[in-house]
């Protein structure tokens, strides 16, 4: 089975701020206001993506790209907005790999199915569904993590686990819903663990992180 277009990855930190914690809610606004301005431009983009889909069976390549930051930006906003990192994310559509929340799309397809592009919202209705429900567990996981956190200072891995399922869940049902990839997001790749990464011996602890099996490759999508 080739891998899926979309991956997520979430680095874990145990020790948290609890000053950064318990504003949370009020310091995401500026780059979620941000965000929500890039995004204005879906409104004209999305469908001019979807009919060149339907028509030539390919996603512009510009599009592409904008659509594929959005998403970047997107899940690393909601991530930082659900805990899951206290780094603040960065204002831009630019992949960013040093930051803790990290989503990788692969290029474009040369060639699109122009009746699974022609009939996307009615194929996604079933992935919103789940999406939906997956996001609300994730946003009452974040708010029990919330005063876990104030009070002990630390993330309890089990609390980030589930958050982190359900947002890698979110962001592949974000990328279908933007044609960026044509099938349906699986949860056979998606996994609950946090595991210890590898120490590096210039860092003075180790992370953890939340990731795709090893062996998976976007670039090999094609």
């Amino acid at each position: 089975m080739p891998p899926y277009a979309v991956t997520y990855e979430a680095d874990y930190a145990e020790q948290r701020s609890r000053p950064h914690t318990f504003f949370r809610w009020l310091t995401v606004i500026p780059v979620g206001f941000v965000l929500a301005v890039f995004s204005l431009g879906l409104i004209i983009t999305l469908p001019v993506a979807w009919i060149a889909m339907v028509i030539t069976g390919r996603y512009i390549p510009a599009l592409y790209a904008y659509h594929s930051g959005l998403l970047r930006m997107g899940t690393r906003v909601t991530g930082y907005g659900l805990l899951v990192t206290d780094a603040y994310p960065s204002f831009g559509l630019a992949e960013n790999p040093e930051y803790p929340v990290r989503v990788a799309t692969a290029p474009a397809k040369h060639e699109y199915s122009r009746l699974k592009a022609l009939f996307r919202l009615i194929l996604a209705i079933p992935v919103s569904i789940v999406s939906y429900v997956l996001v609300m567990v994730a946003d009452l996981v974040a708010l029990v993590a919330w005063f876990v956190i104030l009070v002990l200072g630390k993330q309890v891995p089990a609390l980030q686990g589930a958050t982190n399922m359900g947002l890698a869940y979110h962001t592949r049902a974000m990328a279908y819903l933007m044609l960026l990839t044509e099938d349906w997001p699986p949860f056979a790749d998606i996994d609950m663990a946090i595991e210890p990464r590898a120490p590096d011996p210039e860092l003075p602890a180790a992370p953890m992180t939340f990731a795709a099996p090893a062996g998976l490759d976007v670039r090999d999508h094609n």
